[in-house]
């Protein structure tokens, strides 16, 4: 995730530094324009706006409402540019800029969003068994949950929008004290050019990196809300020193899934949050079952710790005794999410891969001889710290 946010971070930053340049273009064409000894007399400005220039600002409104026919109304009318001074020429310009920012913000970040949400929602489809891609960016889930309202009931683009608005307004006030000061050029754009990146870039580093943290969570928890096998999960904070007492606080809590809530109980919890949660699976109630022979249905599958550390274990039983173990235990049992035997059924011929602890972190992956790439059955024990090998159907390691 901050791979793809650093890349996009770096888009945007580029794209600052042009609009900026743009801006202390028009600055320095007024001052040009307008102006005596670097200097632009106040009064020089509160004359009637050259028909130039007003029609330099319809073409730009025009331009504006055909790239985004939906923000029409957020432009100046025609007649309203004609009654313009110069001074009020220079407002509006500033102010048609940060709307043309504003909308192509809106655009780049919903297609960055769109992309994280599907590949938040495969990372925990590949953990249930369904592959990592089950999801397209155009799957209703993703559309669901890209420009939630979650924040103080505003989505991300209205939030975008507040930003746009309270920069064009700060821009304004300066360039408008500046003027009146009868600062030089140097000496105003300088102020406005650095406001104009710096404010940019955090606004948008916060609104990315906060938005994203929400898509993290809320797309993958789509995907258990869908499995009746999950109706809780743990909250997770990221322990360190950078943690808040309130994200702390929550840590190793178990809430309902039903009952979440960003900012309450559900990350994010406020803006650059790093928190995540872990999904609870609830095991069956079928977990007591034992046919009474030598421990039975359920001695034929071990723990995950045992195979790991005795992988010869793993030829002890067959697959279908281990299948049958796992599924009488209520472990998590689901077909292969990929490849030539994805979503097919141990019992048709499919190989499964088990879970065995409630994050999901720790399982066991068998898949069949046939179409294998490994001279054979064989199978993947999987773990955050264990890491990934393969064995094959003796519990032999198999050297990749």
């Amino acid at each position: 995730m901050a791979r793809d946010e650093s890349a996009f971070f770096e888009i945007m930053r580029q794209y600052y530094n042009a609009e900026a340049a743009k801006l202390d273009a028009e600055i320095a064409a007024y001052y040009a324009k307008y102006g005596a000894g670097n200097v632009l007399e106040y009064r020089q400005l509160l004359t009637t706006l050259s028909d130039d220039d007003k029609l330099l600002l319809i073409q730009r409104t025009d331009a504006f409402v055909q790239k985004y026919p939906e923000y029409a109304h957020l432009i100046p009318t025609r007649e309203s540019i004609y009654r313009l001074n110069r001074l009020e020429g220079l407002r509006t310009s500033i102010a048609l800029q940060q709307m043309q920012m504003g909308a192509d913000e809106i655009s780049q970040a919903n297609d960055f969003f769109t992309r994280m949400a599907a590949m938040h929602a495969n990372g925990a489809a590949d953990l249930l068994g369904f592959g990592d891609s089950f999801y397209t960016m155009d799957d209703a889930l993703v559309r669901l949950v890209v420009g939630q309202a979650w924040c103080d009931g505003k989505d991300f683009s209205q939030r975008i929008w507040d930003n746009r608005d309270a920069l064009t307004r700060s821009l304004q006030s300066d360039l408008v004290n500046g003027l009146i000061r009868g600062e030089s050029y140097q000496r105003i754009t300088n102020q406005i050019q650095k406001k104009f990146v710096s404010v940019s870039r955090r606004n948008i580093e916060r609104l990315v990196f906060t938005e994203d943290t929400f898509l993290a969570n809320e797309a993958a928890m789509q995907v258990y809300a869908n499995d009746s096998s999950f109706m809780e999960y743990i909250f997770v904070a990221t322990n360190d020193s950078r943690t808040c007492s309130v994200c702390a606080s929550l840590d190793g809590q178990r809430f309902n899934i039903s009952e979440r809530m960003p900012g309450v109980n559900f990350p994010p919890m406020h803006p650059w949050c790093r928190c995540f949660f872990d999904p609870v699976y609830h095991r069956s109630s079928a977990s007591g079952l034992t046919s009474g022979v030598q421990g039975g249905i359920i001695k034929a599958g071990k723990s995950f710790e045992e195979y790991a550390e005795t992988p010869s274990l793993l030829g002890e039983t067959t697959p279908k005794e281990k299948y049958d173990s796992y599924v009488a235990q209520g472990l998590a049992v689901k077909p292969l999410g990929r490849g030539s035997f994805k979503n097919v059924p141990f019992e048709s011929g499919g190989g499964y891969r088990v879970y065995f602890d409630e994050s999901m972190q720790k399982s066991l992956m068998y898949h069949p001889e046939k179409r294998s790439h490994h001279d054979g059955a064989y199978y993947k024990l999987s773990d955050g710290k264990y890491g990934v090998k393969r064995f094959d159907i003796d519990g032999n390691p198999i050297e990749e």
